[in-house]
């Protein structure tokens, strides 16, 4: 990881020095430059859309990241004014981007067709129950102490979470409520029927559903 931020910084230092000095140059040095920089521009984006990406698990991550670093750069580049008004539409672009960004990523998202069979009430034990909406989003009430709570209970939570988001993503599923907690689940079995009732197993506890 160290070595991808790494690249990045370099990637972002090399588009400043190329767009830097374009502008003593002329004719068509002066778009061998530009072109030089739209590539770099472009690779920034990919290794920034890989990095948020495979960090987070989910390819939207990357790709508002790289909107978000590469916006300012695209901004100050083209923007024909002083140097002090295009560092502040460069940082407006940023917050901008940042901001919607930050509100779109935490939206919940449905749950997809091969899921639905998530959706319901599960309960283990008289300790936990997690109910999944078909919206996406979750709602969790988890009793402190026993196997249950370490496995499966969000600790810094609340013993009662109204609201949380639920994603799924290949053998992991994620409850979270955004920009305060969530856990990792690892789905080692999917819904099945056993002795005529629903069942699943989430971090190696059983699941019933209501």
């Amino acid at each position: 990881m160290n070595t991808v931020l790494s690249l990045i910084a370099f990637l972002a230092m090399l588009v400043f020095v190329v767009s830097w000095a374009a502008r003593s140059l002329s004719g068509r040095m002066k778009s061998v430059a530009f072109a030089v920089w739209i590539l770099l521009i472009a690779l920034l984006a990919l290794v920034v859309t890989f990095a948020a990406g495979s960090v987070s698990g989910r390819g939207e991550v990357g790709i508002g990241a790289a909107i978000i670093v590469c916006g300012p750069i695209v901004a100050w580049k083209h923007l024909a004014a002083s140097g002090r008004i295009k560092l502040l539409v460069s940082a407006t672009v940023g917050v901008a981007a940042l901001v919607v960004y930050a509100v779109w990523i935490n939206l919940p998202r449905p749950v997809a067709e091969d899921r639905l069979a998530f959706v319901g009430v599960w309960t283990a034990g008289p300790g936990f129950t997690l109910k999944i909406r078909q919206d996406g989003t979750a709602t969790i009430n988890q009793m402190r102490g026993g196997q249950v709570w370490e496995q499966l209970a969000i600790r810094v939570a609340p013993d009662f979470v109204e609201t949380a988001n639920v994603e799924f993503e290949g053998r992991r599923m994620t409850v979270m409520r955004p920009g305060y907690y969530g856990r990792f689940y690892t789905i080692d079995k999917a819904p099945f029927i056993e002795s005529g009732r629903q069942k699943m197993v989430l971090n190696g506890i059983e699941l019933v559903r209501e």
